[in-house]
């Protein structure tokens, strides 16, 4: 007896109370075909009863029945068992691999054949999709606990791998159970055994599979054809360990499989979580590496990247257009085609196959390097790829990490995800620069003056390095280097003088004493001394042109027409004034000038008459003509003419004024006597 689940009530057929009716529980009943040598004969049913079991009316112990040692009672009829067992509930651990049947009474374990799985979401020609279990590798047994009635199935890698892959068995609502009773795939423990009742598309009440993968990034987005790129895939669910140590002991020592696929192609086997080597390397729940396979076949075109779990196609995460397979990288061309020795320079590469913009952090690996012819090697740092130029090329820019040794060409090494392309003499290290000369040397304050700086190592005139010209502070614009050795620029309009430099790649040119002076407008121009007397005895002064000072000290350069006049002499014919052209130079505020007054230096057109001839001559200041902007004479009379009186009474006819260095006027006889 199994307690009070049992009952006892006084059998119908006899009046007077000797025949009693015990009616089993479900639990006695399920324990005594669970043994399966109970109940199935007369002979072998055997009921043993104890003094204690029954009494009778007068509370007087029934007796015991003993059959040779033992107190027992052989049934007189045994009825046997002829119910079908019923599934009552069925679930389904695909994480384990195990069918779980609970069943209305004790079943027999090498019946459990002929399961069907069918899934109504795959639709097919018939609506649905099925698969008979062939058990073949797996194995079942039934739980003792629960009397036999639970059947633990559990399904061989074939089952298995054909349910997930299939999608047959990924949903617990598409998991559908189906079972008829020809063949029959369970039966009771009755002889002969009663097979189960039919299930026809049964739905799982306990489920358990794995939670679909999820890709958040994949980084790099691009790589080389030839493969080899370790490519990080970050996500969730790739390990699942928790799910997996519910599944028992055996589950949870091994890796839950994980397979990756670009663009189809399968990379090699994959290997167990936190692993180091090729192929898949699973290092936690949320994060995974590969290196891709080669393939040339699809070469610039976007792929997709995907994740499966348990070579299950329901749990599959794909990503579109996520990794493009990259040809070598080719070099177009390198900017600037000249780069100092110190380093420092920002070089623009334009090319091919460069991989996706830096922004994006998607791209693979890219390295620059610049190699000269005697081996000396210095990398670029800061390598960024920058949104393609065009449909055809690509552009990432860098800096030159260090300097080199030698001037003379340098080639370009350009590597991206393993794979290097090399322009040989891409580039040009330049020595440092230098000022041999400027043309013009001067100019004015008010405008910009175009000049010619001539030198070495300006670059290139086409794609050249940066270069800039200073004079003193002032930098000059609209600059053109026409070749190595020349460029042209404008200077801006300032005032004063200032040092020509010429800047290459930051690199400045020593200073040379090459420069430019830039002109203020000049102030007026007079005469310092207002008169002279020049006497027969050669006594003599001075003459002196002045200008008054400028705001600056920088006047432009100016050019005075002095001439001679007669004055108020009666023969002025005898005479001959010389106009000639004075010039007060860079700078300068004073010059000294002289004149010719002479009446040998032409035929005289009559006899000398005397000393009244040249009593009185005039030196007038005529014009002022400045270098650079206007010009003027002071505007006094004064300032501009001086009185020259004359005496020559010599027995000669022939008597001039000349000029000595240093300005200085002497009056000489022709003929000598003056000596």
């Amino acid at each position: 007896s199994s307690g009070s689940s049992s009952s006892a009530q006084f059998g119908t057929t006899v009046e007077d109370g000797t025949v009693l009716w015990l009616q089993l529980s479900d639990t006695d009943q399920n324990r005594i075909k669970f043994n399966e040598v109970l109940g199935l004969t007369p002979v072998n049913t055997l009921l043993a009863l104890t003094a204690a079991a029954v009494t009778d009316m007068a509370q007087v112990p029934i007796q015991p029945v003993i059959l040779g040692a033992i107190p027992v009672l052989a049934a007189h009829t045994v009825w046997r068992d002829q119910t079908p067992p019923e599934l009552l509930a069925y679930g389904l651990d695909l994480v384990a691999g195990v069918i779980t049947l609970n069943f209305s009474e004790p079943v027999v374990l090498s019946t459990a054949t002929g399961l069907i799985f069918s899934s109504h979401a795959h639709n097919t020609t018939n609506g649905y999709m099925e698969y008979a279990l062939t058990h073949a590798g797996g194995g079942a047994q039934t739980v003792r606990e629960a009397l036999g009635t639970v059947l633990l199935l559990q399904l061989s890698s074939t089952d298995l791998s054909i349910l997930q892959g299939a999608g047959l068995a990924t949903e617990a609502n598409t998991s559908l159970l189906t079972f008829g009773t020809s063949p029959h795939p369970v039966s009771d423990t009755a002889v002969p055994g009663n097979a189960a009742a039919p299930v026809q598309a049964r739905v799982p009440v306990a489920y358990r599979y794995y939670a679909a993968p999820e890709v958040d990034t994949v980084h790099p987005a691009a790589g080389q054809a030839s493969g080899g790129t370790v490519i990080t895939v970050r996500g969730r669910n790739f390990v699942q360990a928790a799910l997996r140590a519910q599944a028992g002991a055996a589950v949870a020592a091994t890796a839950l499989p994980v397979t990756v696929y670009v663009s189809g192609t399968l990379p090699p086997v994959p290997l167990l979580p936190g692993a180091a080597g090729t192929g898949v390397v699973v290092w936690n729940d949320t994060l995974l590496t590969l290196e891709t396979p080669a393939h040339s076949g699809v070469v610039s075109t976007p792929v997709r990247v995907q994740v499966e779990l348990d070579h299950s196609r329901a749990l599959l995460a794909t990503v579109e257009a996520a990794f493009t397979y990259l040809a070598a990288p080719v070099v177009q061309a390198v900017f600037p085609a000249a780069v100092s020795l110190q380093g420092g320079t920002v070089l623009t590469i334009q090319g091919q196959n460069f991989g996706p913009p830096s922004l994006a952090q998607t791209g693979p690996a890219v390295s620059v390097n610049l190699t000269t012819g005697g081996g000396e090697s210095v990398a670029c740092t800061g390598v960024v790829v920058s949104a393609p130029l065009n449909a055809t090329t690509d552009v990432l820019t860098c800096t030159m990490g260090g300097s080199l040794s030698a001037a003379g060409w340098v080639a370009v090494a350009l590597t991206v995800d393993r794979t290097t392309t090399v322009a040989p003499a891409a580039i040009r290290a330049l020595a440092a620069p230098t000022v041999t000369s400027v043309y013009p040397r001067v100019g004015h304050a008010d405008v910009a003056t175009a000049v010619t700086v001539q030198g070495q190592h300006f670059g290139p005139a086409e794609a050249g390095p940066s270069v800039t010209v200073t004079v003193g502070s002032h930098a000059c614009t609209s600059l053109t280097v026409m070749n190595d050795t020349s460029l042209t620029c404008l200077v801006p309009p300032h005032v004063g003088e200032g040092e020509v430099q010429v800047t290459v790649d930051e690199v400045g040119s020593a200073l040379a004493g090459v420069t430019f002076v830039s002109f203020e407008n000049s102030s007026a121009v007079g005469l310092a001394e207002l008169a002279l007397n020049v006497l027969e005895t050669a006594a003599w002064a001075s003459v002196r042109l002045v200008r008054l000072a400028t705001p600056h000290g920088f006047p432009a350069p100016v050019t005075v027409q002095v001439a001679t006049h007669a004055g108020t002499a009666t023969s002025p014919e005898y005479f001959l004034s010389h106009q000639g052209n004075v010039t007060l130079g860079d700078r300068e505020l004073e010059a000294w000038f002289s004149f010719n007054i002479t009446a040998a230096s032409r035929v005289q057109v009559g006899p000398r008459k005397g000393a009244e001839d040249d009593r009185e001559l005039a030196v007038r200041l005529e014009s002022a003509t400045a270098l650079f902007g206007p010009a003027q004479l002071i505007s006094a009379a004064s300032a501009t003419t001086v009185t020259i009186r004359a005496v020559c009474s010599a027995l000669t006819d022939q008597c001039f004024v000349d000029a000595l260095p240093q300005g200085v006027i002497v009056y000489l006889r022709a003929d000598g006597l003056d000596q």
